[in-house]
């Protein structure tokens, strides 16, 4: 046992005794910098050490060296797309935005079983073909030029024909996530139409279908489950409907959805013009009352269920008419009701039925009444097409309210006053010397006071203010308004006139 200690000691020395010069020698140099080694390429890294030390292969140290820099170029491009990756995903989680107003409220969570998510991949194999089928032939037939359309359709027609669902798309930053995000925030533009809106959201929905695969999960759709972004929330008010069928319906400037569909859109929008107001209005907190009312707008897909929509009306009534809810919930509430009504008769029914015998009561019957009278007659006036642009701009206010009262209607009829007061003391008309454009503006003119003849029984004050402006023609559909003094000031009757310039040149299509 001594002898065996004693010879590992000797060859400890030994060993010592050889590798000591180069070990001093490699201690006393300074270290070139290895960009392979510092990247982490290990293999490369120690190949250059060992030619570096072999002088047989001094020659080929600019190959190396460019090596080196194609390497760390490689790995810049790399950190900057991760820093796209996560800009990306950023973006996405901070339009994620619509949520209950409750914060208490304990979300869901869904789960699956590990034999159902089996059972799901073995039928994704089944299925791919037919999806990839159904992407193509969106793409081939998108009746739409938009500028947000046509990136989503060259990169899913790429996706599809190009990879075919192959398993490396299915990670961050893929091509796959990029079209998802990218749809996700057109989706978020409140201009876009209804056909563009309905194209996107039946992509998105085949997209999601596919997942969670690979390195990917499906995007939250479900409010129940935590806060959504708008495409999630259309998606999930509209599940169960086939978008595709409404798509392949009509012409693009003439598309009507179906509607179930039309209710899941409005409903959205109006989620979110909530928000927005709320926001404006800066008030920190809400009333359990309208919190309770706008979760249950926003929570519930389906309102016709169960008499939803009825108990949700009777709410809104009811918290309405309550003596301590403030202003901008009422404003919701409005629009919620407006919105409910026009989808929901038997929320008419029920606004139409309520006791008249109180104030708040009458109030909100009359408003409905109100709108009622007049959203019919705009509209089918409206749709002729050849209208003056000064007098739509005064129609268009009464299509997107959700009431109307009197100060509206006495400011409205004041700039209209005002406007053909201005043209009288300038001795020109609105529109040049065209003759036929002046008979146009002074009938288009005619029925807007006629309108506001017919609202004028459930607006109180509104008859007496028209009869002390209006006064009838020799025609009896024709009006005069009552001229007003306005200002002999030629600066001030010029942007009178620039307004209605103003209008005819930048909405020439009014």
């Amino acid at each position: 046992m001594k002898k065996n200690i004693l010879c590992l000691g000797w060859c400890l020395m030994f060993s010592y005794a050889l590798c000591a010069p180069f070990l001093s020698q490699s201690g006393n140099e300074v270290e070139d910098w290895n960009p392979f080694m510092a990247l982490g390429d290990y293999r490369i890294g120690h190949e250059l050490q060992f030619e570096r030390s072999n002088p047989s292969t001094e020659l080929h140290r600019q190959e190396y060296t460019n090596m080196a820099r194609e390497h760390s170029r490689l790995h810049r491009a790399r950190l900057e797309r991760e820093k796209g990756k996560n800009m990306l995903h950023e973006r996405f989680k901070a339009s994620e935005i619509l949520g209950p107003l409750n914060e208490e409220l304990e979300y869901k969570a869904h789960s699956s079983s590990v034999f159902s998510e089996l059972v799901q991949r073995f039928v994704d194999l089944f299925t791919d073909a037919e999806k990839m089928r159904k992407l193509l032939a969106l793409c081939k037939s998108a009746k739409t030029q938009s500028e947000g359309i046509k990136p989503i359709v060259r990169d899913l027609q790429k996706l599809v024909t190009e990879h075919q669902f192959e398993a490396y798309l299915f990670h961050r930053g893929s091509r796959f996530e990029y079209i998802v995000f990218t749809a996700l925030e057109y989706l978020q533009g409140e201009d876009l139409n209804v056909y563009d809106r309905l194209w996107t959201l039946s992509i998105l929905r085949i997209l999601q279908s596919l997942l969670p695969r690979g390195y990917l999960e499906p995007i939250r759709q479900d409010p129940n489950t935590g806060r959504v972004c708008r495409g999630g929330l259309e998606l999930f008010l509209t599940e169960g409907i086939d978008l595709v069928k409404d798509l392949s319906q009509g012409r693009k400037d003439s598309f009507t959805p179906d509607e179930s569909v039309a209710e899941a859109l409005k409903r959205v929008e109006l989620i979110s013009n909530i928000r927005n107001h709320l926001q404006d209005s800066q008030r920190g907190h809400q009333t359990p009352g309208f919190i309770a009312i706008h979760d249950k707008l926003l929570l519930t897909r389906s309102l016709s269920n169960g008499g939803v929509v009825e108990s949700l009306a009777l709410q809104a009534l009811q918290h309405m008419n309550a003596k301590d809810t403030p202003d901008e919930e009422i404003h919701c509430l409005d629009l919620i009701l407006n919105h409910l009504q026009k989808f929901y008769p038997a929320v008419r029914e029920i606004i139409f039925s309520l006791p008249s015998t109180s104030k708040p009561s009458q109030v909100i019957q009359e408003r409905f009444k109100c709108q009622a009278v007049l959203q019919p007659h705009i509209e089918l006036y409206l749709e002729k097409g050849d209208i003056d642009p000064y007098i739509k701009s005064l129609l268009l206010p009464f299509l997107g309210r959700h009431s109307v009262n009197l100060d509206d209607v006495k400011n409205l009829l004041h700039s209209c006053n005002v406007h053909d007061s201005a043209l009288q003391d300038l001795k020109v008309q609105s529109h040049g010397t065209d003759v036929t454009k002046e008979e146009q503006y002074h009938r288009d003119q005619d029925f807007f006071i006629d309108m506001m003849y017919k609202v004028s029984p459930y607006l109180e004050g509104l008859q007496d203010h028209l009869d002390s402006l209006v006064k009838k023609g020799c025609k009896p559909s024709h009006f005069y308004l009552t001229p007003k003094t306005t200002p002999h000031n030629t600066d001030y009757l010029s942007v009178i006139l620039f307004f209605n310039k103003w209008l005819i040149e930048v909405f020439p299509e009014l």
